[in-house]
């Protein structure tokens, strides 16, 4: 089917702020995506050429040739004939591809029906043939649905076999959970967050389920800072945990005051060891949570 008879294509903007790669991208660099992706879908895919896909997206050379080196560069692939293609968007392009194929098919049986009809129509100066014209509308009707039904099972078949790419899947465990807080009230926390589980991915460790929720008791009740300290920690280092309690150790994090509760008890703490004096109730006024 040619591309200029597809104007528009689907879009689910909750799939695409879902994906982690646009939420490092920055505003240029997701400009320069949905341009890019508009210009594939009337284009059939991009050129291979790096000052081509630069006009395309509206944007320097030297600094398109750093947005495609990151993160832009890895939403697309080079296929067999030498165009960039977006595996989202060439299952768009498929699924289109059927629908419009289908409707042609039912178009096409339509004219052959009507024409079928105006050619058997009785002439009034024949009643046998008036009385035979609802059998000769069934037998119509009866191949349209058995011709309706082929069409379904070529489609089916055709998606069986590849043509129909699979539907995207459910979002990873991580970013389920981002209605959580410190997550909900933190974009520089959530941002972290999924900086450190895209991190987990490439080095061939994602996180499950069931580590999501171990990871997430771990962080319970420490502040946005100390989360964004203990990913970033993570990624620096390389490891699979998090550990908020040695990122609140840091140097460069100012010291998080007591909770009313966690205050009263160590007050009393200190009373009942003898040295309940103002001076004790100010120092533990002073002290902070790790």
């Amino acid at each position: 089917m040619a591309a200029e008879s597809k104007p528009w294509f689907k879009f689910s903007p909750r799939d695409f702020l879902a994906d982690p790669k646009v939420h490092r991208m920055s505003p240029a660099e997701v400009g320069a995506y949905l341009l890019l992706l508009c210009h594939a879908w009337t284009d059939d895919g991009l050129p291979d050429d790096l000052e081509d896909l630069a006009f395309l997206a509206n944007v320097e050379r030297a600094e398109f040739e750093s947005m495609w080196t990151g993160l832009l560069g890895r939403c697309w692939t080079l296929d067999d004939s030498g165009r960039w293609r977006n595996a989202r968007l060439e299952r768009e392009r498929a699924d289109a591809d059927a629908k419009s194929e289908k409707a042609r098919a039912s178009a096409s049986r339509r004219q052959r029906t009507q024409a079928n009809a105006s050619d058997r129509k009785p002439t009034p100066a024949n009643a046998s043939d008036r009385k035979r014209t609802p059998a000769i509308g069934e037998k119509e009707k009866e191949r349209e649905v058995e011709t309706e039904r082929e069409a379904e099972d070529q489609t089916k078949a055709r998606k069986r076999a590849g043509a129909g790419a699979p539907r995207p899947q459910e979002p990873p465990p991580w970013e389920v959970v981002l209605d959580r807080e410190p997550f909900a009230s933190s974009p520089e926390a959530r941002q972290a967050w999924l900086e450190y589980h895209e991190d987990r991915r490439e080095r061939g460790k994602k996180a499950t389920a069931r580590a999501v929720s171990a990871l997430l008791a771990k962080l319970e009740g420490h502040t946005p800072e100390i989360v964004i300290a203990a990913c970033r920690d993570a990624i620096a280092g390389g490891w699979t945990g998090l550990f908020p309690e040695k990122a609140s150790a840091g140097p460069n994090l100012r010291p998080v005051p007591m909770t009313r509760d966690e205050r009263n008890k160590a007050n009393l703490q200190a009373w009942i060891e003898g040295g309940g004096d103002d001076d004790d109730e100010r120092q533990a006024d002073a002290e902070v949570i790790g």
